[in-house]
């Protein structure tokens, strides 16, 4: 369990830059944590950008600046779930979907509820 940094070049020239901080756990990723899951996680990332090059990285701690960043994306994504919620218990066909959905990470939900 530990932090894994995502980087990406892309576009023409490779002149787009992409990062992003992911917590990777062998328990909630159901398989050990090698260069070959490494590569397909990065490849997964990368999907949909052209000419990617970059890498996977474990890094000691994460930076304060990405840590602010992930505050401020799962505070917006926990209040739109408490939205999503009130959809849910006013429509019970939606709420049957969830319940019998495996839930364990955030994108689950998009799979239900994809936004706009």
């Amino acid at each position: 369990m530990a932090w894994y940094r995502f980087i990406a070049s892309h576009g023409p020239g490779h002149q787009s830059h992409s990062e992003e901080y992911q917590w990777l756990d062998n328990e909630a990723l159901g398989e050990e944590i090698n260069d070959k899951l490494l590569k397909e996680l990065w490849d997964d990332w990368t999907e949909g950008y052209e000419w990617p090059i970059g890498k996977v990285e474990l890094v000691d701690k994460l930076p304060e600046k990405a840590k602010q960043g992930l505050i401020s994306k799962y505070k917006y994504e926990i209040e739109d779930a408490k939205e999503m919620l009130k959809i849910i218990i006013n429509d019970q066909e939606l709420y049957e979907k969830i319940l019998n959905i495996d839930i364990k990470t955030f994108d689950a939900l998009r799979k239900i509820f994809p936004q706009s």
